[in-house]
């Protein structure tokens, strides 16, 4: 998944990664992961599970080699190897992405509200492989 921020936002993000010593990746997704837990916990168990579920994620490792080597697909710079390797990481983004959909859909059940909707209002957009 891929996060539009305003540039402010994003200047924040990587002064407070700097400070903690980390990526800023790590310490968005962090920070993301922990407002997720924190609105689980004031939810109903269900609401709170399948938001759980639906929040699960790749370590940001898999996304950094992921962008890696789509760099290196634009540049026209991937080996053979690699072309194999990132059609493996697709593959699991897509899995990832389809196991989502069934506590997606429960989800916007038991809110009441359309599938996009409940997109809406969690926030959800497509990636941008090439962001």
């Amino acid at each position: 998944m891929n996060i539009v921020m305003e540039p402010e936002t994003k200047q924040w993000a990587r002064r407070e990664a700097e400070r903690r010593g980390i990526a800023p990746e790590v310490f968005v997704s962090a920070r993301l992961r922990d407002q997720a837990r924190q609105e689980a916990a004031s939810l109903p168990a269900n609401e709170s599970e399948l938001l759980t579920r639906i929040n699960e994620g790749m370590p940001a490792d898999f996304w950094t080699r992921y962008r890696d080597l789509i760099a290196k697909r634009e540049a026209k710079l991937l080996t053979g190897e690699e072309q194999e390797e990132l059609i493996r990481l697709s593959d699991v983004v897509e899995q990832k992405n389809a196991e989502r959909v069934p506590h997606l859909v429960t989800l916007a059940r038991l809110r009441r509200v359309s599938l996009a909707e409940l997109i809406g209002q969690l926030g959800l957009q497509p990636a941008s492989v090439s962001a």
